[in-house]
């Protein structure tokens, strides 16, 4: 009844409303206010509090939840990596145990191969060694003529030079005996 008091004092007052006029505004905005109900601190902490429980007691929920769903899809994300891992594993064996077959393979046929080479290459050389074994008997033969022939014309040179020496003596001899006094 104070606020109602007080409103009409300022209606009549400040507004210059005519009293019956400011007390039936007044009556209006009491009446108003009583249906209206109006929000107060206290009220207003009552309800956050209400809702803090009932959100804290959710997200309390919704983490059990989130966790529970987390360890069960970690379990199964684990469960699957350790078949996927297998299966690489398996066909990783499997391709080197391909890897290893087809080394052997292409191993044995390079040592094939490089025996027979071997084998052709021996007969080559073996074949080179002969002819130039043949060679250097023909020529050694050749020398051997060629150098007979050689030994005997430098004997007759050697002989004709002696006796053209000795002739040649003979003559200068026979020359100072016969006209250089003595």
């Amino acid at each position: 009844m104070a606020m109602r008091a007080r409103t009409v004092e300022i209606l009549i007052e400040k507004a210059k409303f005519d009293p019956p006029v400011a007390l039936a505004v007044a009556e209006a905005i009491d009446n108003e206010m009583q249906v209206f109900q109006p929000v107060t601190v206290p009220v207003l902490d009552g309800r956050l509090t209400a809702l803090s429980g009932e959100l804290n007691g959710r997200m309390s929920t919704l983490g059990s939840e989130l966790n529970a769903r987390m360890t069960a899809l970690s379990s199964e994300l684990n469960a699957r990596m350790d078949v996927l891992e297998s299966r690489v594993n398996e066909r990783m064996t499997a391709l080197e145990n391909r890897v290893n077959e087809r080394m052997t393979a292409l191993e044995n046929r390079m040592n094939e191969r490089m025996a027979a080479l071997e084998n052709r290459l021996s007969e080559r050389v073996i074949a080179l060694e002969s002819w130039v074994k043949e060679q250097i008997a023909s020529l050694e033969s050749r020398m051997s003529t060629r150098f007979a022939e050689l030994k005997a014309e430098l004997v007759r040179w050697v002989f004709l030079v002696c006796i053209g020496q000795t002739t040649l003596l003979t003559g200068i001899m026979y020359f100072l005996l016969k006209h250089v006094p003595h």
